[in-house]
């Protein structure tokens, strides 16, 4: 299932995360804010070790969560969601201009999918982790690759970033 017709639908809708941790009008954000703040609570190193975890935990043929608390993978795909939101912020305010200070990462994530569609994809992931069933049963499995691929550029690319 593609969520791409609905790009067109108000960008607001698919920016709940923010919404609901900001009680704003999410496009008044500042992604490089909310993007400093995540990576001020978990550092590049310890944001990548974890998302190799949920990664491992998406894909496992079996529950792998056992004897862990869940709700940290649940918290940390929130965080992940956030992060989405934030770069797509990013994108929508810097995709226009020539600024170079836009990182290469957040603009070829949204040339691979649209916001709703990432969103459907790390929702499968969390589901799929906290799950006895692989990702790879429950969600599509062509695109697996280019959810951990993007996901990590993206990931090391802002935290740079936010390291400016």
């Amino acid at each position: 299932m593609t969520t791409s017709t609905l790009g067109v639908v108000n960008p607001r809708y698919f920016l709940n995360r923010l919404a609901l941790e900001h009680s704003t009008d999410c496009l008044s954000l500042e992604p490089e804010m909310i993007i400093q703040e995540l990576f001020r609570k978990t550092s590049l190193p310890a944001m990548q070790e974890m998302f190799e975890e949920f990664c491992e935990a998406a894909v496992a043929p079996a529950y792998y969560w056992r004897g862990r608390n869940p709700e940290i993978l649940l918290k940390f795909g929130e965080e992940m969601e956030k992060l989405i939101e934030a770069s797509y912020l990013l994108f929508r305010e810097r995709r226009s201009s020539a600024s170079a200070d836009l990182p290469v990462a957040v603009k070829q994530f949204f040339v691979q999918y649209p916001l709703a569609d990432w969103k459907r994809i790390l929702r499968d992931w969390t589901q799929a982790g906290l799950s006895v069933n692989s990702v790879a049963e429950t969600g599509d499995p062509f695109e697996m690759i280019p959810f951990v691929t993007r996901m990590e550029e993206l990931i090391k690319s802002l935290g740079e970033f936010a390291a400016k």
